[in-house]
């Protein structure tokens, strides 16, 4: 059996708890959305309707889970779960691209898990 890299250990274990609060935010975001609504409408000004509510829960709670199944994929050894992993990182970090102010954290950051995920690659090959 092939042994697991002390790297991709560390973020398998970051990711599964990362992804897995996400995935129970995001549910409970779906089920108790009247709760939800109030809490951004106290610390926000942002105001839309529900049906994008919906479609913005619906889209993370997807791109969480593939993340989370492609970290359980990695944890396996199995490259496809990199594939999903990188597919659900970029369209993540797209959407946020698209639909959030952006700061310099956001940008220093993208480049830096872009460059880890070159890295990888670069390393699975």
């Amino acid at each position: 059996m092939q042994e697991r890299p002390l790297f991709l250990s560390l973020l398998c274990i970051v990711s599964f708890v990362y992804y897995g609060l996400l995935i129970l935010l995001f549910a409970g975001s779906l089920l108790f959305r009247d709760y939800f609504f109030d809490v951004i409408a106290k610390f926000t000004e942002a105001s839309f309707p529900e049906v994008t509510y919906y479609l913005l829960v619906s889209i993370g709670l997807l791109l969480f889970t593939t993340s989370f199944i492609g970290t359980i994929r990695m944890w396996q050894l199995r490259r496809m779960g990199f594939y999903l992993y990188l597919l659900a990182s970029i369209l993540t970090m797209l959407l946020l691209f698209l639909f959030v102010s952006l700061s310099l954290w956001f940008l220093f950051s993208s480049i830096f898990m872009l460059f880890c995920f070159w890295l990888y690659a670069k390393r699975m090959q």
